[in-house]
């Protein structure tokens, strides 16, 4: 008996079949890999944006409430590149020293947030983009700036670090809640040194939209409907503990 083999028209046949389905499979591997990229990049800023945000809150609930008013200070000085339309805060913070140097002595640390346009180290040689910054000194550092200063909180641009990038828009609202419960806006005086909470809005967009954007004043248009899909705003609400 006789084995059948294959003809030569059913080798070509079968290796056509097989490389239809190897692209086809190949265009369907494409897809996929490019819509985890697409959704990465999404989730990146967003993410960045996010954490930034915790750790914001975590930091304004170990506020030092004090009634020196140079201890709190809601305007960055023109160093920190910041417009008055961006939020940015500064004030000292009671934080353990696990979240400090190993050689901290106190507790009492310099915290501050901004807003600022340029390039960071994380967001690559050619791409410029508003990026989130936290101002940290630790306790040493707080306490001799302190001193050379009259006592007085002066901020600096060093001991900064990127929190987030691709960041639109940082405000941050501060209010006071008056006797008769009624809450009206928080302008800063002496007779009120801290508001009793705040809000803040942190937008981050993503970072393919992010790609389109080259100047600075296009960062403040993202009304734009194609970039406005691909925003996204977190905010949180944080009461100020008083002095007592």
């Amino acid at each position: 008996m006789k084995s059948r083999a294959f003809t030569l028209l059913e080798l070509l046949v079968a290796m056509t079949v097989m490389a239809v389905l190897v692209v086809m499979l190949m265009g369907m591997v494409d897809s996929a890999t490019k819509l985890w990229r697409a959704n990465e990049n999404r989730v990146e800023s967003y993410r960045e944006a996010r954490a930034a945000l915790n750790l914001m809150v975590g930091d304004l609930k170990a506020l030092y409430a004090s009634t020196n008013v140079s201890y709190f200070s809601t305007n960055a000085a023109s160093e920190f590149g910041a417009s008055e339309e961006d939020g940015k805060i500064f004030f000292l913070a009671v934080l353990p020293v696990s979240a400090q140097d190993s050689d901290s002595m106190s507790d009492l640390c310099e915290v501050g947030y901004y807003l600022k346009y340029g390039r960071s180290s994380l967001s690559g040689a050619k791409q410029e983009t508003y990026s989130l910054y936290r101002y940290f000194k630790e306790s040493n550092q707080t306490f001799t700036n302190l001193a050379n200063n009259g006592g007085y909180f002066v901020h600096t641009t060093t001991n900064v670090e990127l929190l987030a990038r691709n960041i639109p828009s940082f405000k941050i609202h501060y209010y006071t809640v008056a006797t008769n419960g009624v809450i009206s806006p928080w302008s800063g005086n002496l007779a009120k040194a801290l508001p009793d909470f705040l809000e803040i809005q942190i937008t981050a967009l993503n970072n393919e939209s992010a790609k389109r954007l080259t100047q600075s004043n296009e960062w403040k248009a993202t009304n734009d409907a194609a970039l406005s899909r691909n925003l996204r705003t977190f905010s949180a609400r944080v009461p100020i503990r008083q002095p007592q």
